[in-house]
């Protein structure tokens, strides 16, 4: 996602407004040549071709924006992963440079800034020679919503938006910080509309066309922001907590009506108020002693970059900007100079990924990983693919997830994949599962890490431990395809705890009691039961994926499954070679132990897996079998939306 940040077309000098001002870049630093720098703090990483000083006065005035949210929300949870990248280019020329393609042209809208967020990293795209009172108002905005990114699950779409834009004008001075000064445009605005009713303004999610279309947008956005403005300040000016006492309901669970009754009283009055508040001349904001937030320089790291290294820097924007061919040119000319460059390869993985390239991205993240590279994401990226299709567990790989917990402590996804890696037959059972707690706790909502913990627990016999484990999962669960998850494996637990009680009966008595098909089969002699077609064994070894329509599946008591998966042909493409049609021979011999999912809708609460499964596509996971009359042995089994 990239956010951009228009260039005002009117620039105001004389007042040091932003982080980056007129003036802030003297003239001669602007004019000479300097070789690219990289100054890191703890939390931001700033590479810029404007030279030293001007590195550190971004670097410091982002950590003083930082020490803004501290200040002002000291329990908000920030900075969870590795220091932020910003890439200052010191002119138009090197910024557009780096744009996306769409931004570039004639006709192009010219911009400030640009924020890009990935799936597991942000950037900040600047340039240095903006000027304006606050052209880096959008980069603040979502900046703030990066800040408050954990608390998106409860926290309402108006107060969202409202504290961003709260906060998008801010000032950084020399030794001051102005935070919530008024925005005379949308002043007048509101100034002018008929206010939305409060009740109607909290009700406000990402459906609503309050959020999406153009004439109702405007008018949420800027009352959003005005009531936020207000509740803030008052708070901050009578010594009240009418705010805080209003997320601590949300993130409690309430809905944000009767939280706002509970916290603010008569929403009438409230809006009343509002309206009231908005026609005042004088405006109060927070004029904080930025000079007092607790940021040592001298602990800031500074090197001057090599060519090959700041090429890659720039080649990481342009991957990220959708800029494959001109960043891919970038790391050839890198790599033909030094062919074990680690950071070039990282990125060759970032292009292969973001073109859904996954052999290719396994490969050069592989050799990023084998020529030491530390980022997390790299080595995270290498065990997650490698452990794709075929389930590979080396030592390489679980090093790889070693790597990246030691990197970034906070990285949920690490502990989850470490858990499941260790988890496999002849596993470390253990820290398996204090790995998958950890995951938990760093990510409360995710509900295949609850699920994970459960499944390690029920191999290690814990059956009731596992089944309190996925009840409290089902109380997370909100997506139907999680939903369903949990469901199939409790109702497979439940039927776990049934054969086990049956078995310790059998050793009593010697006479065990099935079913077949759903139905009993009494006094079955132990010694009589038919021998299992196929071998009864743990599923091990490598895995390997196939994903095609289920057809005679045929189960045989106590609970064994064979099944044929047809895969349909598939032509050749750019990275795949041609696939003939196939038909494999797939085993179970014991469908309970069976993971059972759903991906894109929600099965029925009841399925009868010996015959709803017929004619269902489906992607099935599964080993190699020492029985050479089957393909494998079914480790799981994941329908799909028909």
């Amino acid at each position: 996602m990239a956010i951009r940040v228009p260039l005002p077309k009117a620039a105001v000098c004389g007042v040091l407004a932003t982080v980056f001002v007129c003036g802030s870049m003297p003239r001669e630093s602007r004019a000479a040549e300097q070789p690219p720098v990289q100054v890191t703090s703890e939390h931001f990483s700033v590479v810029t071709d404007a030279g030293e000083k001007n590195a550190r006065h971004v670097l410091d005035n982002l950590e003083r924006m930082r020490w803004v949210f501290q200040t002002l929300f000291p329990k908000a949870k920030v900075d969870a992963g590795p220091p932020m990248l910003v890439l200052a280019m010191k002119n138009k020329k090197g910024f557009e440079a780096l744009l996306p393609a769409e931004d570039l042209g004639k006709n192009h809208l010219e911009l400030a800034g640009l924020f890009l967020s990935g799936q597991n990293q942000d950037y900040i795209l600047l340039r240095m020679d903006a000027e304006g009172d606050h052209p880096y108002a959008t980069v603040y905005h979502e900046y703030t919503h990066l800040q408050y990114r954990s608390l998106q699950d409860w926290m309402p779409v108006w107060l969202n938006e409202g504290i961003a834009q709260f906060f998008q004008n801010t000032t950084i001075h020399e030794k001051d910080a102005e935070v919530g000064e008024i925005d005379a445009n949308e002043l007048g605005y509101l100034r002018q509309m008929q206010m939305i009713p409060l009740e109607t303004l909290f009700k406000v999610d990402h459906n609503s066309p309050y959020y999406h279309q153009e004439d109702k947008g405007s008018a949420f956005y800027a009352q959003s922001w005005a009531l936020t403005h207000m509740l803030i300040i008052n708070d901050r000016q009578h010594g009240t907590a009418h705010m805080t006492e209003y997320m601590r309901l949300l993130s409690q669970g309430t809905d944000p009506v009767s939280a706002a009754y509970s916290a603010f009283g008569d929403l009438k009055k409230l809006q009343s108020a509002l309206g009231y508040y908005l026609q005042q001349q004088n405006f109060m904001h927070f004029v904080l002693n930025s000079a007092a937030a607790p940021i040592d320089e001298s602990k800031f790291t500074e090197k001057d970059l090599s060519d090959p290294e700041y090429q890659v820097t720039r080649a990481r924007i342009l991957a990220v900007v959708g800029r494959a061919k001109d960043a891919q040119a970038l790391l050839d000319t890198v790599i033909k100079v030094n062919p074990k460059n680690a950071e070039a390869h990282e990125v060759e993985g970032l292009l292969a990924l973001i073109a859904n390239d996954h052999l290719a991205a396994k490969k050069h993240y592989g050799e990023a990983v084998e020529l030491g590279s530390k980022d997390y994401l790299v080595n995270f990226y290498f065990a997650e693919l490698s452990m794709e299709g075929y389930g590979t567990t080396s030592p390489e790989v679980e090093n790889a997830l070693r790597q990246t917990i030691a990197s970034n402590p906070g990285y949920a996804q690490a502990y989850g994949l470490l858990g499941v890696c260790l988890s496999q037959p002849g596993g470390k059972l253990d820290e398996a599962y204090k790995l998958l707690v950890q995951a938990v706790q760093l990510d409360l909502h995710n509900v295949s890490y609850r699920v994970n913990a459960a499944n390690v627990l029920a191999m290690q016999g814990k059956l009731d431990q596992a089944n309190d484990v996925l009840t409290a999962a089902a109380t997370v669960a909100r997506s139907g395809a999680d939903k369903a998850m949990v469901r199939n494996r409790l109702e497979m637990l439940k039927q776990e705890q049934a054969r086990m009680k049956e078995t310790e009966q059998a050793t009593e008595s010697g006479v065990v009691s099935v079913t077949l098909n759903g139905k009993p089969i009494e006094n079955a002699e132990v010694s009589g039961l038919p021998a299992p077609k196929h071998p009864v064994v743990e599923a091990s070894g490598p895995k390997h994926k196939a994903t095609g329509v289920m057809h005679k599946i045929e189960c045989t008591y106590p609970a064994e499954m064979e099944l044929q998966l047809e895969i349909p042909a598939k032509a050749a493409t750019k990275n795949t070679p041609k696939r003939e049609a196939k038909t494999l021979t797939l085993y179970s011999s014991n469908y309970h132990k069976m993971d059972l999912s759903a991906l894109g809708f929600e099965p029925k609460a009841e399925m009868n897996v010996c015959k709803e499964m017929d004619g269902m596509r489906a992607e099935i996971e599964y080993v190699d079998s020492a029985d050479k009359t089957v393909n494998g042995q079914i480790v799981s089994v994941m329908l799909m939306k028909p």
